[in-house]
């Protein structure tokens, strides 16, 4: 059987899996292109719609959100990661709680940089897409009581870090530039239709990316993880200076692959970009939860605080799950991925500060290493040395 599996995995037509749906038409189309045999609901997908979040589901119509009373005024709000759901999240605490939230829509880098500067203006609270940044001030922040009900998954809240959702290093592959898909991480160096159709990002410049490699390197052992990494390189795979250069280089089509970037970028809606699927290689990834802190310094502690709250409850969640993201809470999933239960996750019993360690030692030396692979953009060594999702 699993011959078959991954027979289905790596010859898949141009038709992504993400268009094939499960049920009568995901058979039919299956037997018509002589998959009937191997199909199975990892291939066979439903494409995601454009999320609206005006409509709520079961949970969040059975248990909405109310509102703290007392609370007005405004609170800033600064975030990296998805500009859709964060505004979707501050737009619908507006609208019932009555307080103003003014987003910076922001990067992980441009913020650190605040924060080291002590730049904090009137900022309330923070969004990071990346749990270790926010973990190296975690001084600055104030702790937050959650929710009773706010269950978090295992590992999702540490110290004055609360996780609102979690994304998962995955393979975003622009499926109509190549006959086949991959499902595994050795698919890439295994068949030759992906030479030089690969790109990942300076482990140096994402913190996500350089987990992943420590997680790999620990699961794998050193040896089989340079053996996989050289055959890449011999591949003639790209690294580039951000993960926003590489997924512009899948959606353009100059590579095909890009590894290791964030699952929900494969299934966000790029229009005009060559159109993507998200893989999670069946070998393992790296779940990264990402941080909430509310800060200390807060101007309106009590409305960052309920907002907080408002986006760890049935209502946030159900926004979080609507715009192609893991929500944090146990009990919900991203309604476009796969389950949290079924994701195999690599280095599981390692702590987190000792894969931080090691993906600062692995980020340098695989730039010397892997140097002729670099593009321009991505040479200099960056600003800031990248912190532990």
């Amino acid at each position: 059987m699993k011959e078959c599996d991954d027979l289905s995995r790596m010859t898949q037509p141009k038709l992504s899996p993400r268009f094939l749906r499960l049920g009568v038409l995901g058979l039919a189309v299956a037997t018509a292109l002589g998959l009937s045999g191997c199909a199975s609901e990892s291939t066979l997908r439903t494409a995601p719609p454009y999320p609206d979040v005006s409509v709520r589901g079961e949970k969040a119509e059975a248990n909405p959100w109310k509102a703290p009373e007392g609370l007005s005024g405004e609170i800033d709000f600064w975030a990296s990661g998805s500009t859709q759901l964060n505004e979707a999240l501050a737009k619908r605490f507006t609208e019932i709680s009555g307080v103003k939230v003014n987003l910076r829509d922001t990067t992980v880098a441009r913020i650190v940089d605040d924060l080291e500067a002590a730049r904090l203006g009137d900022m309330d609270l923070i969004y990071l897409d990346d749990w270790g940044a926010a973990a190296q001030f975690n001084e600055l922040w104030d702790k937050v009581e959650l929710h009773p009900g706010s269950k978090l998954r295992e590992g999702f809240s540490e110290g004055p870090l609360v996780a609102r959702d979690a994304s998962i290093a995955s393979l975003l592959v622009a499926y109509s530039t190549l006959p086949t898909i991959p499902g595994d991480w050795q698919h890439l160096v295994d068949r030759p239709e992906y030479f030089q159709r690969i790109v990942m990002v300076d482990p140096r410049r994402d913190s996500m990316t350089a987990m992943l490699l420590a997680s790999m390197a620990d699961e794998w052992g050193e040896e089989k993880f340079w053996e996989f990494f050289d055959q890449l390189s011999g591949g003639k795979m790209r690294v580039v200076g951000s993960d926003f250069q590489a997924l512009n280089d899948v959606l353009s089509e100059e590579r095909s692959i890009a590894l290791g970037l964030p699952d929900y970028e494969g299934r966000l809606p790029h229009p005009g970009g060559s159109p993507l699927d998200t893989i999670i290689p069946d070998g393992g990834s790296v779940v990264s939860p990402h941080a909430l802190a509310v800060a200390k310094n807060s101007d309106n502690p009590e409305a960052a605080k309920a907002f907080v709250d408002f986006m760890l409850s049935d209502e946030g969640q159900d926004i979080v799950q609507r715009n192609f993201t893991l929500p944090a809470r146990q009990g919900w999933e991203n309604l476009y991925g796969e389950p949290y239960g079924v994701i195999k996750q690599l280095a599981v019993d390692t702590p987190r500060e000792e894969l931080y360690a090691r993906s600062q030692v692995l980020a340098e030396a695989f730039a010397q290493r892997y140097a002729d692979r670099f593009s321009s953009a991505a040479v200099q060594a960056p600003t800031s040395t990248p912190a532990a999702n």
